[in-house]
C-alpha cells in the first residue's frame, strides 16, 4: 500500500455513504419517521427515503441539508484518499465507464474520468437512496470547513485529488468541494 499523504491521519475504510442521519430531529424538535420510499426520477434511478415530519414529506438529504449548515459539508484529506480508491475500482469493474462527453481511457491511471461522469455514474447511485450529498453521507454531523476548493468539472477526478492531497495544509481537517459537498439529488 502507498504511504498515506493525508497528515496526521491513519488509512481507514470509507464510512457508509448511504448511511443513517443522525441527529435529534428538525428544527422543531421532532423526531423524523421513515414512512415511504419513492422511485427516484433522476437518471441514476434508485429509491429515495421519504420522512414525515410535521406533517411533510421531506428526504432524509433534505432534512440533514436543513440541519447541517453548508459550511460544514466537507471532507477530509482521507476522504478524498478513499473516495479516489473507489472511483479507481468502479472504472476497473466497469461501473463507470467513458461517454460520448468524457471520452476517458479507462486504463488512464493519471487523469481519470471527469466529474460529470463521476458524478452521473457514480455519486448520485450511490447517494440516491438518502439523498444526501457524499460528504453528508459520511460525516453526518459535517465537519469544520478549513479549505474551499474550486475546480471544473471537466478535469479528471485523479489528477484533481493527486492534486489537493499533494497540497493539503498540515492543520487543515475539512475541504469544502463542490461535487462531494453538494447533495447531488436535491434542487437547492
Amino acid at each position: 500500500m502507498a504511504a498515506n499523504p493525508c497528515p496526521s491521519m491513519e488509512t481507514g475504510d470509507v464510512g457508509a455513504v448511504t448511511g443513517d442521519a443522525g441527529g435529534e430531529g428538525g428544527s422543531d424538535g421532532a423526531v423524523p419517521e421513515v414512512v415511504a420510499t419513492t422511485t427516484n426520477s433522476s437518471a441514476s434511478g434508485g429509491e429515495a427515503i421519504l420522512l414525515q415530519q410535521s406533517g411533510t414529506l421531506v428526504s432524509l438529504g433534505s432534512q440533514v441539508c436543513a440541519r447541517i449548515s453548508p459550511e460544514r459539508w466537507c471532507v477530509t484529506c482521507q476522504d478524498l484518499v478513499d473516495f479516489q480508491r473507489i472511483v479507481r475500482e468502479a472504472v476497473r469493474e466497469g461501473r463507470v465507464v467513458p461517454t460520448a462527453l468524457d471520452d476517458f481511457n479507462p486504463e488512464d491511471k493519471v487523469i481519470g474520468p471527469n466529474f460529470y461522469t463521476i458524478v452521473d455514474q457514480l455519486i448520485k447511485p450511490m447517494t440516491a437512496e438518502t439523498q444526501m450529498s457524499w460528504s453528508l453521507g459520511l460525516h453526518p454531523e459535517g465537519i469544520d470547513c478549513d479549505l474551499f476548493i474550486t475546480h471544473a468539472w471537466v478535469e479528471g477526478v485523479y489528477e484533481f485529488i493527486d492534486k489537493v492531497l499533494a497540497c493539503w495544509p498540515k492543520r487543515a481537517k475539512g475541504a469544502w468541494i463542490c461535487t462531494l459537498s453538494m447533495p447531488q439529488h436535491l434542487d437547492i
